[in-house]
């Protein structure tokens, strides 16, 4: 069989949903307040028979197409990279307590050295420092 044969006889498969042609229908049923169950049954009693998954994902890829349609046409530009967050840099900002580094920690740090720290906003640098001073 030749190719143009083929072409002749058999149509190509559709990419076109069948519930596409019902969209309407469904749309006004749904907006009516009709749940996807009833709208199945209208679907059925139309010689249109499919899934209720078939029906949800149908509704959602509607959903979507709308969504798109509504968005302002605008160029896709990222905003500007700041370099760095409001919370970073007012952990910058705020005074890291000084820890005297030639005083040896007690088997452990000491936990109102780690409240002052702590007590708000970690603040990363003074817990670093702590971590840098090795215990004995």
């Amino acid at each position: 069989m030749e190719v143009d044969e083929f072409v002749k006889r058999v149509r190509p498969a559709s990419r076109k949903s069948k519930l596409t042609a019902w969209n309407d229908s469904i749309q006004k049923l749904l907006g009516l307040g009709y749940e996807q169950g009833q709208v199945l049954e209208f679907l059925k009693e139309n010689g249109v028979v499919v899934a209720r998954s078939t029906l949800s994902a149908f509704l959602d890829r509607q959903a979507r197409t709308r969504e798109k349609e509504q968005r302002p046409a605008t160029t896709k530009q990222a905003p500007p990279r700041v370099a760095s967050s409001h919370r970073q840099q007012a952990t910058l900002e705020r005074e890291v307590p000084e820890l005297p580094d030639d005083e040896p920690p007690s088997g452990s740090h000491n936990p109102a050295d780690l409240d002052k720290i702590i007590s708000q906003k970690p603040d990363l640098a003074a817990l670093a420092k702590l971590a840098k001073r090795k215990p004995k």
